[in-house]
């Protein structure tokens, strides 16, 4: 029996739902041009170190694509986050609207996705809390696991890629670079088609909790 003077008014989750997923539907969509993009630029440089044949123009030409497409990328990724945390704020909150225990203070749900480290695990911690608590009869949590997977190796292959790009001038260099960068933007691109699944689930599984315990 859920103790109702310990619960906070349900706020609604169908708002911040479908601009989150929105948000991340572009995420997705930018990543496969990013992954077009850095095929053509690791296919040119591996011709190059192959022997092939190149003009100045054919080396332009990937330099203004990449930023461009990185310039979308990272104001669809602000995009996405601002619209992401609002959701995932308020799912937290709502958790205790259902009867659920949070674990941590509620601003740990915006503050926990930036801090070093603890980034690495305090949001997936708070996600599976919510889970859990929006319906405890049905606790697996295999969706919000290959979620993070995906998330965390695509983070991890973009990292790599950045550092190869800052670091290295030759062609080999940028060649390498590419690949990292077509993995973590490939993960990137299965994390935001996931993130949309667990954004639809977790809204589904809290709305009916709350029909349950009103």
């Amino acid at each position: 029996m859920v103790d109702r003077s310990d619960l906070t008014t349900f706020q609604p989750l169908r708002g911040p739902m479908k601009w989150a997923i929105i948000a991340l539907v572009v995420v997705a969509v930018l990543d496969a041009d990013g992954i077009g993009s850095n095929y053509l630029e690791y296919d040119l440089y591996d011709r190059i170190l192959s022997g092939g044949s190149f003009t100045q123009h054919q080396l332009d030409d990937p330099d203004l694509r990449q930023g461009a497409v990185a310039l979308l990328q990272f104001i669809a990724l602000i995009g996405a986050a601002v619209f992401l945390l609002r959701w995932f704020h308020r799912s937290y909150k709502n958790l205790r609207a259902v009867g659920g225990e949070q674990r941590y203070g509620q601003g740990w749900s915006i503050r926990a996705w930036f801090i070093p480290i603890l980034n690495l695990f305090r949001p997936k911690q708070i996600a599976n809390d919510i889970w859990q608590g929006s319906d405890p009869t049905h606790p697996t949590m295999t969706l919000l696991n290959w979620w993070w997977a995906a998330f965390f190796v695509s983070e991890f292959a973009e990292n790599v890629a950045g550092r190869l790009a800052f670091h290295g001038n030759t062609a080999s260099d940028i060649r390498s670079a590419d690949m990292a960068s077509l993995v973590g933007e490939s993960f990137d691109l299965i994390a935001a088609i996931l993130a949309i699944l667990v954004v639809r689930a977790i809204t589904a599984r809290l709305m009916a909790r709350a029909e349950v315990v009103s």
